[in-house]
């Protein structure tokens, strides 16, 4: 077959050339000219559009408040929608009517935030710290989130107000409900003042510990103000944690120690429902607790209504039947000075790592005792018929001040002198190194010298050697004038030499070797 007739073999199949699109105007349309795409479109050329350009809006103040108010207001809304289903469950549990709903709402809300609760003439502010230590956590992460990127003076004046006023608007709505069911139940308004400066008390310390260490050294900068007052207010917060540690550790310890206390309690409750219900009150009251022994061992006094306790003694009253309760002693044990020792601990602990200067200690004594009466103020109050309860807190803060303050103070001192020590150590052994260093290169110059001064005497003796040497002629002259000493000397000396030849002949053959030189140096002369 020939090659026209044979068929042709392919490795595959053909494609056909795609077919060239031109550009072709759309009917009515007036821009440039553009081409179909293969998903139908149409693409068109030409100049494209410049880009809108973007201007800066100043945002104001209702802009702020819409920006931080869903923000700031989420962890109390938790909070009312957490007290209205406890409300409802525990009215209908106890059959109740649910006309108590509003004031047991109201109540809850002044329970979380540490406002008092006034009931049948009595008058409870010793409140649980847990509760609202768990709403205070929720409101500083919402502020650290807020402004943990950049915030202005403005962004950051709108936001104190939504996170103090939120809460003040609650606690003020919660006293008027009260006031209204007063009325109809046997509830009444807490005390106004009271309520409002826990509640503001309570959502600062939660907005300051939110607007975290680098906001606050900023602020500190904007407004001329050193940067270590940061570092002091952290050192004492670190030196409260530590000691707060310890006062659990001997918590603890005592309630082991009264375990058979403890037994009672319980034993009072005759159903397990009870004793879970107080078991559970007992832990929201462990905060608490734990303040009241962190006071005693800075040596402080507890209230406990008509009676006290403290290392030096115990005097004691019939106290609530609370698990709690049972770890405080009947009298003072002899051991209990050894509880001091716990606030030395916990601030060494908190320094051990970075020991701070003597004006940052001092100033961290003064942060410390005022945060440590902040806590005692919000963690003690009236229980009803027993009265006031929990530590003393003017002596709490100044024992405070002196415990870590103090023992701050002394291990800066401790830490300066000790680094002057070094820093004098260093200075002497540097100032030894540059002796040795300046002996030795006197020593070495003096070597140097040394050689020096050798070499020159040998180059002395070496010219004197060379200035001793004689000319050839010189040399000539005087070979001449040893000839003529010589022959004038020779027959005196064969004189004298004639008895030595006498007793030792000399062979006839042989020749001495002075006679040898005179007949060398006559040829040499020849």
């Amino acid at each position: 077959m020939s090659k026209k007739s044979s068929p042709q073999q392919h490795a595959g199949p053909s494609r056909r050339p795609a077919a060239r699109r031109y550009p072709r105007r759309i009917d009515g349309a007036t821009g440039p000219l553009s081409v179909d795409r293969p998903g139908g479109g149409n693409r068109r050329f030409g100049r494209k559009k410049a880009a809108p350009e973007v201007t800066f809006v100043e945002p104001t103040f209702l802009s702020r408040v819409r920006a931080f108010l869903p923000v700031t207001a989420l962890p109390n809304l938790i909070c009312v929608i957490t007290a209205i289903v406890v409300a409802l469950v525990a009215l209908i549990a106890t059959s109740s009517t649910m006309v108590a709903f509003p004031s047991f709402v109201a109540q809850f809300w002044l329970v979380v935030n540490l406002g008092p609760v006034v009931g049948r003439g009595e008058t409870i502010s010793l409140l649980p710290l847990a509760p609202a230590m768990l709403l205070a956590w929720a409101v500083s992460r919402r502020v650290y989130r807020t402004v943990k990127d950049r915030v202005s003076i403005a962004d950051l004046a709108v936001l104190a107000l939504c996170v103090l006023g939120i809460p003040l608007l609650l606690t003020l709505t919660a006293s008027a409900m009260l006031l209204d069911a007063s009325a109809v139940f046997d509830v009444e308004a807490p005390p106004l003042g009271t309520a409002i400066a826990r509640t503001l008390l309570l959502h600062g310390l939660a907005l300051g510990w939110g607007m975290g260490r680098r906001l606050w050294r900023a602020l500190c900068r904007r407004f001329r103000l050193p940067d270590w007052l940061v570092d002091s207010s952290l050192d004492a917060v670190r030196a409260l944690k530590y000691v707060a540690i310890g006062a659990g550790v001997v918590y603890l310890v005592a309630l082991v120690v009264h375990y058979s206390e403890l037994g009672t309690v319980y034993g009072e409750y005759g159903s397990t429902a009870g004793q879970i219900a107080v078991t559970l009150v007992s832990l929201l009251y462990l905060p608490n607790v734990v303040v009241s022994t962190a006071a005693l061992t800075f040596g402080s006094e507890v209230a406990l209504g008509q009676g006290s306790v403290s290392l030096f003694g115990a005097n004691l009253v019939p106290l609530p039947p609370l698990p709690a309760l049972a770890a405080v002693p009947q009298n003072a044990h002899a051991w209990a000075m050894v509880v001091l020792v716990v606030p030395t601990l916990g601030v060494l602990a908190s320094i051990v790592r970075n020991v701070p200067t003597v004006k940052v200690a001092a100033v961290g004594g003064l942060f410390a005792s005022l945060y440590t009466l902040i806590i005692v103020l919000l963690s003690a109050g009236t229980l009803g018929v027993y009265g006031y309860v929990g530590p003393s807190a003017w002596l709490s803060a100044s024992l405070a001040l002196a415990w870590i303050g103090g023992i701050s103070v002394i291990a800066a001192v401790v830490a300066l002198l000790m680094q002057r020590g070094i820093e004098k150590s260093v200075v002497e052994i540097e100032e030894e190194q540059v002796l040795i260093e300046d002996e030795t290169e006197e020593e070495e110059a003096e070597d140097s010298e040394a050689v020096e001064d050798t070499d020159t005497a040998q180059e002395a003796e070496e010219a004197e050697e060379s200035e001793e040497l004689v000319d050839p002629e010189d040399e000539s002259d005087t070979v001449e004038e040893i000839e003529e000493e010589e022959a004038s000397e020779g027959p005196e000396a064969e004189q004298e030499a004639a008895p030595e030849e006498t007793e030792e002949p000399a062979l006839p053959d042989e020749e001495t070797e002075p006679e040898a030189v005179d007949k060398q140096e006559k040829g040499d002369e020849a």
